[in-house]
């Protein structure tokens, strides 16, 4: 082997060895961006997680809140609708014994009461099998 050829081949070692260096540098590098990258999106999705956690926390507590106020209101409803039932059923009760309304208007009037509580007990019916069920489920998610 002559000078040159010496020369040529320790050129293309260095070189050889200056690609194979800086490939094991970029590794390390690049294992470095990837894991930042990664640590950052895992630390964007927690604080992501914790604010829907916060906000179903929130929604969660004002549907009570919504809730006990639709119970109030329906129970102050119905004890108006109950008060208001009762005066009816009283002043037909009233007229009964009196000569004031023909009685076959009044037993119209009677029947039609009588059919209008069939009524509200047939709706009622599938509503409170309903509100059964859901306390049995939430009895057995809470066991």
């Amino acid at each position: 082997m002559t000078g040159l050829s010496l020369a040529l081949l320790g050129t293309l070692c260095t070189a050889l060895g200056a690609i194979i260096a800086a490939f094991i540098t970029s590794r390390v590098s690049m294992r470095k961006v990837n894991t930042d990258a990664d640590a950052s999106l895992r630390g964007d999705l927690l604080q992501r997680l914790e604010t829907m956690e916060k906000r179903l926390d929130r929604m969660t507590a004002h549907q009570a809140a919504e809730r006990e106020l639709h119970n109030a209101e329906m129970g102050v409803m119905r004890h108006r609708m109950n008060n208001e039932s009762q005066v009816v059923d009283s002043l037909l009760n009233l007229l009964e014994g009196t000569d004031a309304i023909p009685g076959d208007r009044l037993k119209r009037a009677i029947d039609h009461r009588d059919q209008q509580r069939a009524q509200y007990v047939a709706e009622m019916a599938p509503i409170t099998a309903a509100r059964i069920e859901l306390a049995r489920s939430a009895a057995a998610e809470g066991a």
